[in-house]
């Protein structure tokens, strides 16, 4: 099983369960739990099953076993234009392709848990609003 992340710097910028729930257009809402290290896509699809199984939440999944500091809120993102415009994240300022296309596209559902692999590892992506 996959070990649990340290606690980084900025994770208790994500303590609070808020969330916002419109997205103008242009934007996205989405939640995701990142995992790092080798297979860590083929760990990301065991945990996606685990989820949609309802063995564990996608929000404790995240808590437990993102590396990511948005795991202080269930890997919620918020509201978004890019990845690499979320302060205070490991992608400030960086092109993350693989991850936009993923969460702006019409193709990919709302609600659905999608796998995306980026220089950072693998996602498990949950877009929950798109701006029209």
């Amino acid at each position: 099983m996959l070990a649990a992340p340290r606690l980084g710097l900025f994770d208790g910028f994500f303590a609070d369960p808020g969330k916002q729930t419109s997205c103008p257009p242009g934007y996205v809402s989405a939640s995701h739990i990142l995992l790092k290290g080798e297979d860590c896509a083929a760990a990301a699809e065991e945990l996606k099953w685990s989820i949609e199984t309802g063995e564990i939440s996608f929000e404790d999944a995240a808590k437990k076993m993102s590396s990511c500091p948005s795991r202080g809120k269930g890997g919620d993102l918020g509201v978004f234009s890019a990845l690499g415009k979320l302060a205070f994240l490991p992608y400030e300022g960086q092109k993350v392709e693989s991850f936009d296309e993923l969460v702006f596209s019409p193709d990919t559902e709302l609600d659905k848990l999608r796998v995306v692999e980026t220089k950072f590892g693998a996602h498990i992506v949950k877009v929950t609003g798109r701006g029209q």
